[in-house]
């Protein structure tokens, strides 16, 4: 493929992750973000063998992995302590494992990629538009009125709730779940919570996780991402009964928690996240292609949305490297990441009910039907590739895992 002239708009995973891609391939990158300044936006996400294989592509794996936590085991339980998941990285091969780190540092090292690949980021611009300027090319209008380009691709990774999603592809749908969570960063000095993300459930309307979130920015300090789920609606009930009321609950469910939530003095503390279900079919319009969270956000039961935006990034620049034109690239980019994206995106409506709804019935089928699974080898093993990122239905082969997944573990910071 020729030299392209190419507009990123989002500044989160799959957006930095393209740029510095497209950049050394010898396209010339230009990015938008809306906000004045980045800042540490999020909790903590779990990384897979199938992004950090697309850090180590970019050259930020060594600096993610220095910073991040090594996680060898997804645990889940109830209340009672009954095992309803027990998945270990570990059965996939010796070293594999998950890195738990904060969003934060995670985007931190990728702008940094950016900025050493010379690629310009304009900031606190939003934009708002994306018009055709020719045959072949398109330009952006930010909310100012300002046009920016020609560019003949336009890559949008503006997230979940993409403005520019609703402008150019209206019969693309984001549903929004009723369950989110209440979420909280803090301090693990002793790491009491290395290890595994661990996840505490009393049916399904009750669910307290923790994943460790390795060092901060300054690598000085181990940190926790504490995860409560609630019902959106439910926010202001659980506000209005008092923050010990609250703290209550979750040492109900998890009392090892309680160094962290010692930490919490306010409920302006704990963030509510809001999810969606994006569904977007075909995910590029002309030579715009959406990305990321903007084409095919999920719930978060899986942890896949990061790693799945970087899978996003190095397809894409796989794909223009191999074909002739914009639009051949594009159609092999959705033939490459539509199988494995549709797959997970399923995997997540079906999972999300049993973890997070009003039902008690799912919750009691969740706990009998996936302790049991677990139990048998090979539902077990598949359960472990769909945690490890590496699956694409169950019917169909998975991927590989990635080269270097045994050797992920020798960096981390613990």
């Amino acid at each position: 493929m020729r030299a392209l002239e190419i507009a990123v708009v989002g500044c989160g995973s799959a957006g930095p992750a393209a740029a510095i891609m497209l950049q050394r391939a010898g396209h010339r990158v230009c990015m938008f973000e809306a906000v004045t300044e980045l800042g540490p936006v999020g909790a903590g996400v779990l990384l897979q063998p199938t992004g950090l294989e697309v850090l180590a592509r970019l050259g930020a794996l060594e600096p993610v992995l220095a910073h991040g936590a090594r996680v060898d085991l997804l645990v889940c339980r109830t209340r009672a302590g009954a095992a309803v998941l027990d998945l270990a990285y570990g059965e996939l091969g010796a070293g594999v494992c998950g890195v738990g780190i904060h969003r934060a540092v995670l985007l931190h090292y990728l702008v940094e990629g950016v900025r050493a690949a010379e690629i310009p980021i304009h900031m606190d611009t939003a934009i708002v538009d994306v018009e055709a300027a020719g045959a072949d090319t398109w330009r952006l209008r930010d909310r100012r009125g300002q046009e920016h380009g020609p560019f003949e691709l336009v890559l949008v990774c503006d997230g979940a709730r993409s403005a520019l999603r609703e402008r150019l592809a209206p019969r693309a749908r984001a549903v929004p779940y009723q369950g989110g969570a209440l979420w909280f960063i803090g301090r693990d000095p002793e790491r009491r919570f290395g290890g595994s993300l661990s996840q505490t459930v009393h049916g399904a309307r009750r669910m307290v996780g923790l994943l460790p979130t390795g060092l901060d920015l300054a690598g000085e300090e181990p940190l926790v991402s504490l995860f409560y789920s609630a019902r959106l609606q439910a926010v202001d009930a659980i506000k209005g009964a008092g923050l010990a009321a609250w703290k209550a609950d979750v040492l109900d469910l998890v009392p090892a928690a309680e160094p962290v939530v010692d930490q919490i003095d306010d409920f302006d503390q704990l963030p509510v996240a809001a999810y969606f279900d994006v569904r977007m079919r075909p995910w590029h319009h002309g030579q715009v292609l959406f990305m990321g969270d903007a084409a095919h956000a999920t719930s978060p039961q899986l942890g896949q949305g990061v790693n799945l935006a970087l899978c996003d990034a190095a397809a894409l620049v796989d794909s223009l490297a191999d074909a002739d034109t914009i639009a051949a690239a594009l159609d092999a980019y959705t033939r490459r990441r539509r199988v494995q994206v549709d797959h997970y995106q399923r995997a997540s409506r079906w999972l999300t009910p049993f973890f997070q709804s009003s039902s008690g019935l799912l919750g009691w089928v969740r706990d009998w039907s996936m302790g049991a699974m677990t139990r048998i080898g090979p539902l077990r093993r598949k359960m472990t590739r769909t945690m490890a990122g590496v699956e694409r239905g169950f019917l169909r082969p998975g991927l590989p895992l990635p080269a270097g997944a045994g050797g992920y573990t020798k960096l981390t910071a613990g």
